[in-house]
């Protein structure tokens, strides 16, 4: 049961060593073992952990190597997130002898930076940009081509943003779990965020959704690297990256793959679909019973969205 262990983050962070695709026994901490078991990380790959000094930040990265991959995922988790609550989608790329590249944003996890909050979501763009670079291109023994990125939720936003930045040439798929473009009930609470902004920081996280799985409930209920307050900061930074995401040209040839839970109340799924539908040419997965953290669904809903990804996608040189 994923939580239970004893893992001590600020021990993990004392350990990081600063990224060198030379000095791998740098990057295998003792208190890495302790996260593994606290976030039920239980295939036997290579996992290398360090510290890549990007946008003023110390970003955390995480690499897992099976042996002899075929491609490389890079894997964007979403808004309070972090790479520990991504073991499923990763143990299935693994399983798939897909490389995972993965980080936490700054603000989250074992990263640096202001608690869950951001100037603009250009920074997080060039953070993927900056691993991209810093990690894949630079060990392309260990990271082979095709590039796949997955993203969930702001992940997604991410993920989308990066291709508009700097194209779609290295990449093959884009993945989307769950995208954001705008929040569940948006259309009221903007007028709540334009009556605080002016008086407050930060507001208290909102509650859980109980419909989620009560395991994923209960291990973020322990996890130490979560945050429970609501920046009117990122707001900012959400509003003006999806104004501008909604004027960008139609792209007809972007062809993401994307999956939905029709019982999301995190994002506002059909408003965002719909935006999705007008730019790109989607490819689409909707699940009635599923709610917004894709990855940690029961294991029947992820085992129809990894049968429907193996249908869809060639992962490796084919």
């Amino acid at each position: 049961m994923r939580g239970q262990a004893e893992f001590s983050a600020a021990q993990l962070r004392s350990q990081l060593r600063q990224w060198s695709a030379v000095e791998k026994a740098a990057l295998v901490p003792d208190e890495l073992d302790a996260y593994r078991r606290f976030y039920g990380f239980t295939t036997d790959v290579d996992h290398l952990i360090g510290t890549l000094e990007t946008v003023g930040q110390s970003v955390v990265v995480q690499t897992f190597l099976p042996a002899n991959p075929v491609a490389t995922a890079v894997v964007v988790h979403g808004y309070y997130d972090h790479v520990g609550l991504f073991v499923h989608l990763i143990e299935y790329l693994l399983g798939r002898q897909v490389a995972v590249v993965a980080c936490d944003l700054p603000g989250h996890g074992l990263s640096s930076g202001e608690r869950v909050t951001i100037d603009s979501f250009d920074t997080y763009v060039e953070v993927v940009r900056a691993v991209v670079v810093g990690v894949i291109d630079a060990d392309r023994d260990a990271f082979p081509r095709p590039l796949h990125m997955l993203g969930q939720s702001m992940g997604g936003s991410v993920v989308m943003e990066y291709l508009e930045q700097h194209g779609q040439t290295d990449v093959r798929t884009m993945t989307l779990l769950a995208p954001l473009v705008v929040p569940y009930r948006w259309s009221l609470n903007r007028w709540v965020y334009r009556l605080v902004r002016p008086f407050v920081k930060d507001r208290p996280r909102g509650a859980p959704n109980p419909a989620e799985q009560p395991e994923f409930l209960a291990l973020r209920a322990v996890d130490p690297l979560q945050a429970h307050i609501l920046p009117v900061q990122w707001v900012t930074a959400m509003i003006a990256w999806y104004q501008r995401f909604e004027r960008y040209p139609v792209r007809p040839e972007i062809r993401p793959y994307v999956i939905q839970g029709m019982a999301d109340r995190v994002v506002d799924w059909q408003y965002n679909q719909a935006v999705l539908r007008r730019r790109y040419q989607p490819v689409v997965l909707e699940i009635p019973q599923a709610t917004h953290h894709l990855v940690n669904e029961a294991a029947t809903v992820r085992q129809q969205m990894w049968q429907w990804l193996d249908g869809h996608i060639v992962w490796g040189q084919k």
